[in-house]
C-alpha cells in the first residue's frame, strides 16, 4: 500500500480499515460537501483547492459521521477531504518542519480524475478510486489536476511511532486560523 515498504504495520492496518469502508468515506464526503473552504496555505498552490477538516488531534468537529469510529484512532493526527478542482497546481513543498518527519501522509481516493498527478521525491503517482497509499510528508512533493474533472481524496496524517504522537505546530495552527 505504501509508496515505500516499511515495517510500519499499524499504518497499513489503518489504511485497510478505511479502504474496507470506502463507501462510508464517500457517504461522509457527501454529507459535508457544503463545508468546503479554500485550503489555507495559499503560497503553495494556484487554483481552486478546497478542504473539509475532519480531525485535528483530538478535535473532531463532526462527531456523528459514518467514519467517526475510524477517525477516533489516536494515531490519526489530522484528517480531511482534499478537493483538487480542475486547474489546481500545488508547487513543490515539504510538510511542516517538526511535524512531517513524525507522520506519514495517507491518501484514500474517493473520486479520481484523469491527468491528475502526485510527485514525491521525483517519483510520479496517480490516484485510483478506492485505493489508499501513504508517503513521507517530509520529502518534497507536488500535485496537479490538469483535467476537467475534480479529484477527491481523504487525506490523513498517521503517527509513525505509536509511542510518539506529534503535536500540531504553531505554524500549522496559524495557517488554518487565517
Amino acid at each position: 500500500m505504501g509508496l515505500w515498504k516499511t515495517e510500519m504495520t499499524h499504518i497499513e492496518e489503518i489504511l485497510k480499515k478505511f479502504t474496507d469502508r470506502v463507501k462510508d468515506v464517500k457517504s461522509t464526503y457527501s454529507m459535508l460537501t457544503d463545508e468546503q473552504f479554500s485550503y489555507p496555505d495559499r503560497k503553495i498552490y494556484s487554483g481552486d483547492w478546497k478542504f473539509i477538516g475532519l480531525k485535528a488531534k483530538e478535535d473532531i468537529p463532526y462527531p456523528n459521521l459514518p467514519i467517526s469510529d475510524l477517525l477516533d484512532d489516536p494515531l490519526i493526527v489530522i484528517a480531511g477531504f482534499s478537493v483538487l478542482n480542475p486547474g489546481v497546481e500545488i508547487t513543490p513543498h515539504k510538510g511542516y518542519r517538526g511535524f512531517a518527519d513524525k507522520v506519514y501522509r495517507a491518501h484514500l481516493c474517493i473520486k479520481q480524475a484523469p491527468n491528475c498527478l502526485l510527485t514525491v521525491d521525483s517519483k510520479e503517482y496517480t490516484w485510483q478510486e478506492g485505493k489508499a497509499f501513504y508517503f513521507d510528508d517530509s520529502l518534497e512533493h507536488s500535485a496537479y489536476n490538469r483535467s476537467t474533472e475534480t479529484r477527491i481524496i481523504l487525506l490523513f496524517d498517521i503517527a509513525r511511532d505509536p509511542d510518539n504522537i506529534p503535536e500540531l505546530t504553531e505554524n500549522m495552527m496559524r495557517d488554518f486560523d487565517e
